[in-house]
């Protein structure tokens, strides 16, 4: 049982009052240096000539990762969103397993997509979240081309204009899942949805930005006291996930139904972005 461990940071800001990154090569290190390399790899081979560039992103970039607690979150930018080859390896998530056994100290291993175009036009979360928390490891980097962000940048309006496809992705990725470690994974990453959006939801009033979980329970928790246990919960499942989904499913349907209509009344009935601008 993984102790909740109450700690975390704000991103710094400069003199402006622009987020500044505290990603950073230099603190990618061994032992996982070596498996973020094997992750690259494999995605490189994966994506092939798709392949723009590709992003580390997370506590690993950020030199917080702590063995048998942290995952490696990749975040890959396509030139064109054509499915890949139907012998390439399979996603990243499905080899969760295998990786495990290479890396046992790493939870799991996961990559999202986007698409160059996406990335560049007119919706900004994806830039705001690469800007503030990712690290070029292949490719190209876009991050020079990107404009700094504040913490009153409108991604969470942007964000919850995709959360209900994000909930939607991960049960069905649960339901396509056969092995315990998948489940848990999923598990841990619908809990992690609801922490972030949760903090998403009051960061305008925060007037400051984290992607690192206890924060984010605290400053949810001050401004909806009433929803307060149920995102305890949501910070011990992503602690401690489950690999059995009758025990987080049903929190998983209330929740995504309350946090509909809690962004709603924030800002608005919000108009849904297309799914096909998640992986």
């Amino acid at each position: 049982m993984n102790e909740i461990i109450k700690n975390g940071v704000f991103l710094d800001t400069d003199g402006e009052g622009y987020l500044i990154s505290d990603a950073s090569a230099a603190k990618i290190v061994a032992p996982w240096s070596e498996a973020v390399d094997h992750a690259r790899q494999l995605e490189v081979h994966r994506l092939g000539s798709r392949l723009h560039s590709l992003y580390l992103r997370g506590s690993v970039a950020r030199g917080r990762a702590i063995a048998g607690r942290s995952d490696l979150d990749l975040f890959a930018v396509l030139f064109d969103d054509k499915q890949g080859d139907a012998a390439a390896p399979p996603p990243l998530w499905r080899q969760n397993v295998e990786f495990r056994r290479k890396f046992p100290f790493v939870t799991s291993v996961e990559s999202a997509h986007i698409t160059l175009a996406s990335v560049m036009g007119p919706f900004h979360y994806y830039r705001f979240v690469m800007k503030t928390s990712a690290l070029c490891i292949h490719g190209e980097d876009l991050l020079p081309q990107i404009a700094p962000c504040k913490a009153d940048a409108p991604i969470a309006e942007e964000w919850f204009r995709i959360f209900p496809h994000l909930i939607d992705q991960l049960v069905n990725d649960l339901s396509e899942a056969n092995e315990e470690a998948t489940k848990k994974n999923l598990c841990q990453d619908m809990m992690k949805t609801f922490l972030r959006g949760g903090f998403l939801l009051v960061m305008k009033r925060q007037n400051a930005y984290t992607r690192d979980l206890y924060p984010s329970y605290e400053c949810f928790s001050h401004f909806y006291p009433e929803q307060e246990r149920t995102m305890w919960r949501c910070l011990e499942l992503a602690v401690n996930p489950t690999a059995d989904p009758p025990e987080f499913l049903p929190l998983v349907a209330d929740f995504a139904s309350w946090m509909r209509q809690a962004f709603e009344a924030e800002f608005g009935a919000l108009e849904l972005l297309p799914a096909t601008l998640l992986r």
